[in-house]
């Protein structure tokens, strides 16, 4: 399936993306897996990541110091990792103060550590990660950066639909290959999950259909994940930590989980191309009057299209309710005039969103091009210039 290669510019109610990121230029030559995509969705300038609740609120600074969980976040909490000086959180991976002798470290995990500033989290003193999800209809590069756990975990990506989980497990993830980059081009809004079968009688990631994914457990609710998100001083580029909750026994009989977190991820939004993003609806069109030349309310459907519509007007199939071949239409006729507009930044030329539509309906088979006309719209995330 052929990749669209954009990303979004806004962080909303956070930040603006103050500069396009390109190819990573300190990353390692390393086998790339093939683009995951669940379809292929144009992404416009708008929301990137939303954590829950009001991001103004519970965003704060990294100082990773080991004041401790109890008093302030946890990937600020001492380690258990029985490092030298116990600096093998995440808060130390994001400030660039990681320690190179980690319990259960994966050789090179503290390589291209530091850059990032801020973290997301709510809670008390911002302890507990927040439930986030990163949008669909962008394209994201994820890469694994690091890794410390005892025994791996299945680590991927999952969507959730209708309280449905699907989980994409990443085999090189679970094995902890750093370096190793996946391309995720989803139409629905995605997240970060682990797997295992460790000892669950104090936490773990065992669950029967969230594992460790929406980082709903907290410190004390099973499944008592923790996920951090932070953002990088450039505002483009965010760092991920998914917790596996690997519990090991201690010598005096007490359980720990053996890190804060186990599989650290860069997330990258993939560059702009110039032009699109942009795209009115069908209801925008249908209550304007102002159509792009030579298009106009009065003119037939059939003298632009095949005559799918016999004797009705542009106007007329964009009014039309029903699915099928007539949601088909609206968006065809959307399509048209977002292509004809020199307002509007769109992907398509008129003669290619006529060669699709005529396409589709001599096959019979509409429901692919209607959607893919409809994620080309503001109601699918992207901008209405025209507004």
């Amino acid at each position: 399936m052929a990749q669209f290669r954009f990303s979004a510019a806004r962080f909303a109610a956070l930040c603006v993306l103050s500069a396009f990121l390109g190819a990573c230029a300190d990353s390692s030559t390393a086998a790339t897996e093939p683009s995951i995509s669940l379809a292929v969705a144009v992404p416009s300038p708008s929301t990137l990541v939303v954590p829950i609740g009001d991001p103004g609120s519970f965003t704060n600074s990294i100082v990773a110091n080991n004041s401790g969980r109890a008093t302030t976040e946890f990937w600020d909490n001492t380690s258990a990792d029985l490092a030298s000086v116990e600096a093998c959180n995440v808060g130390f991976f994001a400030t660039g103060t990681l320690v190179g002798d980690c319990k259960n470290e994966t050789a090179g995990s503290d390589a291209r550590q530091g850059g990032f500033s801020t973290y997301f989290g709510d809670g008390g003193g911002a302890r507990d990660a927040a439930g986030f999800m990163f949008k669909g209809g962008y394209e994201y590069k994820i890469t694994l950066k690091g890794a410390y756990h005892g025994d791996p975990s299945e680590v991927g990506w999952f969507t959730k639909s209708g309280g449905v989980y699907t989980l994409n497990p990443i085999p090189a993830w679970g094995s902890s290959t750093l370096d190793f980059a996946v391309v995720i081009n989803s139409a629905a809004d995605w997240g970060f999950y682990v797997k295992n079968a460790f000892n669950s009688t104090g936490g773990g990631c065992v669950g029967t259909d969230t594992y460790c994914s929406d980082a709903t457990g907290g410190f004390t609710a099973l499944p008592a994940q923790q996920f951090a998100l932070m953002l990088d001083a450039a505002k483009t580029r965010y760092l991920v930590g998914v917790e596996d909750n690997k519990l090991e026994l201690l010598p005096n009989g007490q359980q720990r989980d053996s890190d804060y977190n186990d599989y650290i991820f860069w997330v990258d939004p993939t560059p702009v191309q110039s032009g699109g993003g942009q795209g009115c609806s069908p209801g925008y069109w249908k209550n304007h009057s102002a159509w792009p030349a030579p298009y106009t309310q009065s003119t037939p459907f059939g003298s632009v299209f095949a005559n799918a519509f016999p004797g009705k007007t542009l106007q007329q199939v964009l009014s039309q309710g029903g699915g099928g071949l007539n949601a088909l239409g609206r968006q065809t006729v959307s399509a048209l005039l977002n292509a004809a507009s020199p307002g509007v930044s769109f992907e398509l030329t008129t003669a290619q969103v006529i060669s699709k539509f005529n396409a589709a309906y001599a096959s019979g088979v509409y429901e692919p091009t209607k959607n893919e006309f409809e994620a080309l719209t503001d109601v699918n995330g992207r901008i209405c210039p025209l507004n």
